[in-house]
Formats: structure tokens, C-alpha cells, sequence
């Protein structure tokens, strides 16, 4: 609790400890106490869902799907994948942004290897694609070695286009949203959630979950969408609410949600806290709310183990009493008819 990295105080604390515990024989092994949610244990232990835990994700996908968080290399990046394969002068059709800027994030997605270019030969009299080269000097070996098209013409004669190729990491990423997953991963783990403590892709059946987290025996469930979190959306994730009783319900969309799933939320009431996360850039800010909301508690907790060393079980009437003279054998009280009576004092 306290200023974020203000810890110095809990280092001066550890060394003031070390010479009395020292005599006593006692080591000084220090490490972070975090409780453990019921509910995920049961979840993580059960055989019959199929999981992945966030230890298992590759270092290499934490830095490729930085690279996705940009919409419109993502938009390109999902009409190659959708496609198989795209011709240049079909894919800058298929997108609405300047031709300078798509070839710009194109020669991105290339440099980090999410698609490769190749090269067409493109028949002028038919249209129709009779070879397919990896570049253009193979392209030139091609007409060096007397290659024709089936027209007669030399192949160096013929139209060349690009063809941008999806790669495996693409398809790997984007599949699922794979990436929006790693994502937030990324963002759980500097805010110290331990890997193991998060479960993704959750299977029960044909349900799915995106993500269950464990943070200080606090339960966190996860709905991750890539696009704009609708009404058709909320009403499954109302049900799994129900079915798993999380104490927060997070929706992390790329592109906003639907003011109806609000009022909706907002008129059924759900017995647990909903988070909306509109864009991925509110995200810190809302796991640090979170967060926050769930270390108060625990720092409260903690706090209130010590309210009976505080309490003092103490009769101020007596000790007022002698201090202004009062006769502690007996006290006249007035009743309500307006005669005396005398009680003794217990």
C-alpha cells in the first residue's frame, strides 16, 4: 500500500530485524505472502477443462503482439490471413487508408515476420497467373534461362505483382486473438500476478472462457474482444457470470462497448463488479484499480487483526462519575411521572 516503488521503508524494516531474529537462530527469508482463490484452485485441478496456464506462453509472442496493438496493421494483417493469400493491387482495394501508409505498415509486418512478398507473372492476353517466383532476381534467372509465358512471350515481358503470404506466427497470432490474449498477460505480470495464477482459453464443454485470474485469492474473469463488445455478446457472459461467480468481471474490447450491455448490466445487477475496458490503452489504468480495490481489502484485513489490542473494556460512567463527585453506592434517576426513584449502581 502506499506510492507506488516507496519500499524503502519495508527494506529498513527487513534490516532492523536481522540481528534479534539472528539470535534466536532464525534465518532471514523474505517472500511474498499472496492468498489463493478456492474457486481457481478447483478450476486449475479440474480434469475435465482444458486450459493454458500463462507460464506456457513463448517470450517471443510477449514482443510480436506489441506489433498487432496497432489497428490498421491489424486490419491488413487479418485481409492477408482471411485471404490465404492477396495480390497488392487487390489488397490496397480492400483497405480503407492511403496506399503510402499501408506500404509503410506492409514493410513492418515484413521486417517482424508476419507475412512474406512473393512475386506473380500475370499473363497480359489471358490475366491469369502462370508463375510464382520468391524474388526478382529469381524472376530474372527465369528470363535469363529462356522461361516463356504460354502466350509466347518472354516472362519478362508478362505483368509482375506482389503477393504478400501470411506466415505461421500470423496465423498463430491472430487466431482466436491470440494476441489480445498475450496482451493482456503482458500487462497482468508487471503488476506482479504470478503466471501460474492465470489461466487462458478455459474449455468447459463448448463454453469458453478467455481468462480466469487468481490476484490475492480474488477472482478475475476475462471476455476478450477484438471488435466492438455487443448485446449478442453480453448475454453469454451474463450466464457464465453466473455459472463461475467471479468477484470481478472484466471486458476488454479494441473497440468500444455497446451503451445497451451497460444499462443492460446496469438493470440486472449482477452480484459482482463489472470493469468495462474500452481500448486497450485504459488498460494499466484499470488493472491498477482493480488492483488497488483488492489490496485495500486485504490491507484492512490485515489492519483489523489488531482492533482488539486497541479496544479497552472500560465503564466511563464510574470514571466520570468519580471525577465529578457522584456517590457511586447510589444514583437518583427522574422516571417519566415525575417522581424519585433510587437503583443501585452495578
Amino acid at each position: 500500500m502506499g506510492e507506488k516503488g516507496d519500499i524503502s521503508y519495508l527494506d529498513g524494516f527487513i534490516e532492523s530485524l536481522k540481528s534479534p531474529l539472528s539470535e534466536f537462530g532464525i534465518t532471514n527469508d523474505w517472500f511474498p505472502s499472496q492468498s489463493t482463490s478456492s474457486r481457481f484452485m478447483d478450476l486449475a485441478n479440474s480434469s475435465d477443462k482444458k486450459f493454458l496456464k500463462a507460464s506456457e506462453i513463448d517470450l517471443q509472442d510477449f514482443e510480436a503482439s506489441q506489433h498487432l496493438e496497432n489497428k490498421k496493421a491489424r486490419d491488413i494483417s487479418l485481409v492477408i490471413k482471411r485471404s490465404g493469400s492477396i495480390l497488392s493491387s487487390d489488397l490496397f482495394k480492400k483497405l480503407n487508408m492511403e496506399e503510402d501508409e499501408s506500404e509503410k505498415i506492409i514493410a513492418d509486418l515484413i521486417k517482424n515476420e508476419f507475412i512474406t512478398k512473393e512475386y506473380v507473372i500475370i499473363c497480359k492476353n489471358t490475366q491469369n497467373q502462370i508463375n510464382k517466383v520468391k524474388s526478382l532476381v529469381d524472376l530474372e534467372e527465369a528470363a535469363r534461362l529462356g522461361i516463356l509465358c504460354a502466350c509466347g512471350r518472354s516472362i519478362s515481358e508478362e505483368r509482375v505483382e506482389e503477393l504478400f503470404v501470411p506466415t505461421s506466427k500470423l496465423q498463430k497470432l491472430l487466431d482466436k486473438s491470440y494476441w489480445l490474449t498475450v496482451r493482456l498477460v503482458d500487462q497482468l505480470v508487471k503488476f506482479n500476478t504470478l503466471p501460474d495464477h492465470i489461466l487462458l482459453n478455459l474449455q468447459e464443454g463448448s463454453d469458453e472462457i478467455d481468462a480466469f485470474v487468481d490476484m490475492d485469492g480474488i477472482l478475475l474473469m476475462f471476455e476478450l474482444k477484438d471488435a466492438q463488445f455487443s448485446m449478442g455478446h453480453a448475454y453469454p457472459f451474463s450466464g457464465r457470470i453466473g455459472l463461475y461467480n467471479p468477484n470481478f468481471a472484466i471486458i476488454i474490447s479494441t473497440d468500444q462497448v455497446e451503451p445497451q450491455v451497460k444499462k443492460y448490466f446496469a438493470k440486472i445487477k449482477p452480484d459482482v463488479e463489472i470493469v468495462y475496458v474500452e481500448n486497450l490503452d485504459q488498460l494499466p489504468a484499470k488493472l491498477d484499480q482493480i488492483i488497488s480495490k483488492i489490496k485495500s481489502v486485504e490491507a484492512y484485513e490485515i489492519l483489523s487483526l489488531f482492533d482488539p489490542l486497541a479496544n479497552v473494556n472500560i465503564m466511563i460512567s464510574k470514571i466520570l462519575s468519580s471525577r465529578i463527585g457522584i456517590n457511586l453506592e447510589e444514583s437518583i434517576d427522574y422516571d417519566t411521572r415525575g417522581t424519585y426513584y433510587r437503583h443501585p449502581i452495578l
